[in-house]
């Protein structure tokens, strides 16, 4: 089974936070009893705590050795420019629909399309804004888990967990979208 982790996987091992023994005891799991703990790599195009954004993959590497998850595969997400890495990122279907629809459910009063977006919002068009882009991330990590292979959602952000959005996006092959904690246990069963 696999579990993907999301950003906030990330920074609960970098910040030493509550759900960080859970993070670490599920990674310990990897290739283990039938257990894949995998990364999306979207988490590279994420904005840092220092504030900004990494400048090149290797910054998001160096992020993952530092706090011991650099063992684990990364799944690449679409390509978006100005946002991905492209020698870390795949090409879409233009007859996929997912992303469209994981983004309706988790963003349904964020447009879909950064044009869009910023013309609704009178912003400037040349520098992406952060509620948006964070938007993106979160729907493409969500799309790296469904794309390559499912299994398991690990995340502490609360929108994936809401009442409201749950079954539905268990519809697009999200499988289980579980907060650390949870998700040991589901790896503790295999």
């Amino acid at each position: 089974m696999r579990f993907t982790l999301d950003t906030n996987c990330i920074i609960d091992v970098e910040d030493d936070r509550p759900s960080a023994p859970f993070v670490r005891k599920l990674v310990s799991l990897h290739q283990k009893r039938g257990v894949n703990v995998a990364i999306s790599a979207i988490g590279a195009s994420e904005r840092q705590r220092t504030g900004g954004y990494a400048q090149n993959f290797s910054e998001f590497q160096a992020k993952l050795k530092a706090v011991g998850l650099d063992s684990l595969e990364l799944l690449p997400p679409l390509i978006y420019m100005d946002i991905t890495f492209l020698d870390y990122s795949v090409w879409g279907d233009e007859n996929d629909h997912l992303e469209h629809d994981i983004h309706n459910i988790l963003f349904p009063k964020i447009e879909f399309l950064w044009m869009d977006y910023a013309k609704a919002r009178s912003l400037p068009v040349d520098v992406l804004d952060k509620n948006w882009r964070n938007a993106k991330c979160d729907v493409l990590a969500l799309w790296c888990h469904v794309k390559h292979g499912g299994g398991v959602f690990v995340t502490s952000d609360s929108n994936f967990h809401a009442e409201t959005k749950r079954e539905k996006l268990g519809s697009l092959g999200t499988g289980t979208i579980a907060v650390p904690q949870d998700a040991l246990v589901i790896a503790k069963r295999q």
